[in-house]
């Protein structure tokens, strides 16, 4: 049977790189080979994840529970405990909303990079997670993904406020002595006031520090793969070299190390200015909220604009919530957007000040300089890695 490859717009003036590499092996293709090669992509890396330890590899990047620790100085500032649980729900409910259309996304389009395919299918039409990043090493992605960001929401949601209501339960009654603590993280405070000792309460202390450095690990995998699938697309200097994957392995390592070289390049960030590497991680919120909006708009518009019968949905569809529901995420992603802006107290030091306007304003003067210079001049669109895939 041969595959067809999906429709891929292009604009008048340029048109796919076809990267031809014909497949006339008389095996019989998978599912996810199948669905790779519509959009023109053949398998490279290994499929090793299932369900449970995608729902594993997700949790560890979300790391709920143990964020509520970290973030809770912010919230008893603003707020105290009633603020913490109500804002707390509220954004679950927001996370919600845009799980629910990233899953339908990934859904229809189970390739690494994410939101990044989205975006790029409307940017050559008018001129653009975390298991989305590693899609390609998921075994039935188009079910295993939405299923696995559906159910690793609901335990991690589940386990952040059950952490809340925990440590808001043991909280001694006067505030004042856990925001004054020496420590600086409140949890610490908490910690060692319910257990009545400093060595049970560096104890669990400790658990948080060890769970944050699996998080990293994760988040490591995800960023890697994100840079590879953009390399893969020859959108990046060096493509060449930092798409390829290992054979041995079947992993990006190129990419991997790359990653993990820049990564380490920028904690020593922190070194010469705290104050600098502040402004820098201030960009994550937004970061992820302006390309979760980008890719859900190119959503909102194709349901707007294309009959229902005429999208390719996957096994996943929100079908007739799927613009409220697209609305809905959009409104709270923005709301989150715009608040992550500003400092968290009035007349700010420079110490204290959200620098993170002007370190987002830079990368984006920075990012239209790079396409201005280099990026239009070598790239020409999505590159098709094969010409015809046979089923057999």
């Amino acid at each position: 049977m041969d595959v067809e490859l999906a429709k891929i717009p292009t604009s008048p003036n340029k048109s796919p790189r076809i990267r031809t590499a014909i497949i006339p092996s008389p095996r019989t293709f998978s599912q996810d080979e199948i669905v790779l090669a519509r959009f023109g992509k053949r398998q490279q890396l290994k499929r090793r994840f299932g369900l449970l330890s995608v729902i594993g590899l997700t949790s560890t990047l979300m790391i709920t529970w143990e964020g509520i620790t970290a973030t809770l100085l912010n919230g008893l500032q603003n707020g105290g405990p009633a603020g913490l649980i109500y804002g707390y729900l509220f954004v679950w409910a927001g996370s919600i909303m845009q799980a629910l259309v990233m899953a339908e996304m990934a859904s229809m389009i189970p390739l690494a990079g994410g939101p990044f395919n989205w975006v790029l299918m409307e940017l050559i039409t008018f001129g653009f997670d975390l298991t989305f990043e590693t899609a390609e090493e998921i075994l039935n992605a188009q079910k295993i993904i939405p299923l696995s960001m559906g159910l690793a929401n609901v335990l991690n949601g589940t386990l952040g406020f059950a952490m809340l209501i925990a440590l808001l339960f043991c909280m001694p009654s006067d505030i004042s002595s856990v925001l004054d603590a020496d420590t600086y993280y409140p949890f610490m405070s908490i910690y060692t006031y319910a257990v009545g000792s400093n060595a049970g309460g560096t104890a669990l202390a400790c658990i948080v520090v060890v769970t944050q450095i699996f998080a990293s690990v994760g988040i490591l995998a995800t960023a890697s793969r994100m840079l590879w699938a953009f390399a893969r697309e020859e959108g990046l200097p060096f493509s060449r070299y930092i798409a390829k994957v290992d054979q041995n392995t079947l992993l990006p390592l190129y990419a991997i190390g790359t990653t993990t070289v820049i990564n380490l390049l920028l904690a020593l960030i922190n070194i010469g200015s705290t104050v600098g590497f502040g402004a820098f991680i201030s960009l994550i919120v937004v970061s992820y909220v302006s390309s979760f909006m980008l890719a859900a708009a190119v959503m909102l518009n194709k349901r707007l604009t294309t009959p229902a019968a005429a999208i390719p949905w996957g096994p996943f569809k929100l079908g007739r919530a799927g613009v409220p529901v697209t609305v809905l995420a959009l409104a709270y992603s923005l709301l989150v957007g715009f608040f992550s802006m500003w400092p968290t107290e009035v007349n700010p030091s420079l110490e204290a000040m959200n620098y993170c306007v002007l370190v987002f304003g830079g990368a984006l003067i920075f990012a239209g300089l790079f396409w201005l210079f280099y990026g239009r001049k070598v790239y020409t669109g999505p590159v098709l890695e094969i010409g015809s895939v046979q089923d057999r």
